[in-house]
């Protein structure tokens, strides 16, 4: 009897190239010229982890968990403080994940940041601690308190004893993104990690997807903020002086909006939708696009949130890896808890916990390096805009979930009608970054103003100077 040959399938020629020692030596330096924009001179040692973990998997963690390192340490160091709290974290999540297999270990988690939160706003300005200093470290504790919950969630459902250093770069805030965890913990990072070259290779081709991608986003954001807004950049030519910006920025919308139109309010207001968008995009494709290029084929955090045509699938695409926070701390744990409720009901409460709560309590940390430089008034001013920035996004997200639930299949739309649900869609979003806008102290009421005039009231406001957050 004759062996049946088998036929392995061949993987295509860009994934062949790809994933030849050749290949990966021309993705590492691509990485480096790709992320110098981004990360300075770290490119170099992003793209020295890039090459070293793509050579051998058993490499791969402890390579990544080695640049974890070399990053903090690089943008610690100049700030001893930052340093020690960064250590004395990390060092006791890890004794505590030993000793503690079960019991209320998260609760403890938040209450021991909230006091360390209290302590460094209470110590500003003491010898031991300038106020520079103290916003410092209040801007670290979001970002080491979120990655520790993922870590503590993973933990907790091993059996054994896992290797700490090949896991350490999950809990390590060496992609700084206000707190939010790119890739989450280290069980997600696992589930999506390359097993083989073939899938090391695809990999790493999105991560050159996603860096190109970027760089193109990130000129399209420039271009666009220089023909709405007239901000100049670096790479536009000599006679961009001579334009003449045909939107208010959010700024001037906020102060004088009366002196503009009423199409230039609203124009200048998706405009700034537009911004926003892109923004997030180039910023979340850098940082994914360097796990992709490192072995860990994660999602997309930005993914043509503008298509959407209901608000919990923007919410989904604008900024994934921050709605997978909420949903993960605040949404699943409440949807579990009222089991007993109906599940419209159950899904609402959940919506509510994850968008209002969850999504207050996150950004009233994240604003804590104010309170600690020592800006009540700016403080108080982004938490107020934020309670209604919130209750609008809950109230939003419930309504297009109930809907959803009483219509389980829905018909199919025809293109006037998809792209009216686009528009609607947009237009929330767009009325709900009012809320949003943030940098400088802007009155509650300066906010409310520009949402009557954009339907044509009139106020006698009184315009105010205040400097802009862009």
């Amino acid at each position: 009897m004759q062996p049946v040959a088998v036929e392995h399938p061949k993987l295509p020629r860009v994934e062949f190239v790809a994933s030849t020692p050749p290949g990966r030596l021309w993705i590492a330096v691509f990485s480096a010229v790709a992320l110098a924009p981004s990360f300075g001179y770290l490119a170099l040692v992003f793209a020295a982890a890039i090459g070293l973990a793509s050579f051998r998997k058993t490499w791969r963690r402890p390579t990544v968990s080695a640049l974890a390192v070399i990053v903090c340490l690089f943008e610690f160091v100049p700030r001893w403080q930052a340093l020690a709290l960064a250590t004395c974290w990390i060092a006791l999540l890890l004794v505590w994940t030993q000793i503690a297999r079960k019991g209320r270990t998260v609760p403890w988690l938040h209450a021991i940041s909230a006091l360390l939160l209290a302590s460094i706003c209470v110590s500003r300005g003491t010898s031991f601690l300038g106020g520079v200093t103290a916003g410092t470290l209040c801007a670290l504790v979001p970002e080491l308190l979120w990655r520790s919950h993922y870590w503590i969630k993973w933990r907790l459902r091993q059996t054994g004893q896992p290797p700490v250093w090949n896991n350490l770069f999950a809990a390590l805030p060496f992609f700084a993104a206000g707190g939010v965890p790119f890739g989450k913990g280290p069980a997600y990072l696992a589930k999506h990690e390359a097993a083989g070259p073939t899938e090391l290779a695809s990999s790493q081709i999105e991560g050159v997807k996603l860096l190109l991608l970027a760089g193109l986003w990130r000129v399209a954001d420039a271009a666009l903020q220089w023909i709405l807004w007239g901000i100049p950049t670096s790479w536009l030519p000599a006679w961009t002086p001579f334009h003449r910006a045909p939107l208010p920025s959010m700024e001037l919308l906020m102060r004088i909006p009366a002196s503009f139109a009423l199409w230039q309010r609203w124009a200048a207001l998706y405009g700034e939708l537009f911004h926003a968008v892109l923004a997030l995009a180039w910023f979340g494709h850098t940082i994914v696009a360097a796990f992709c290029l490192l072995g860990f084929h994660i999602p997309r955090n930005t993914q043509s949130p503008l298509t959407a045509t209901t608000i919990v699938d923007f919410w989904g695409r604008y900024y994934f890896y921050f709605k997978e926070l909420l949903m993960d701390f605040f949404f699943f744990p409440v949807f579990l808890k009222t089991s007993r409720l109906a599940v419209l009901w159950r899904t609402m409460l959940a919506t509510a916990a994850a968008a209002f709560l969850g999504n207050l309590y996150y950004h009233a940390v994240l604003y804590s390096p104010i309170l600690a430089a020592g800006d009540t008034r700016g403080f108080r001013s982004l938490l107020s805009a934020r309670i209604v920035y919130c209750g609008l996004l809950a109230a939003g997200l419930c309504a297009s979930m109930a809907r959803a639930l009483k219509q389980p299949q829905p018909r199919t739309a025809s293109p006037f009608r998809r792209a009216a649900q686009v528009f609607v869609v947009a237009t929330f979003f767009a009325l709900l970054h009012v809320w949003n806008y943030g940098g400088p102290p802007i009155p509650m009421e300066r906010r409310l103003h520009l949402w009557k005039t954009l339907v044509g009231v009139e106020t006698n406001l009184r315009a105010i100077q205040f400097q802009s957050g862009r």
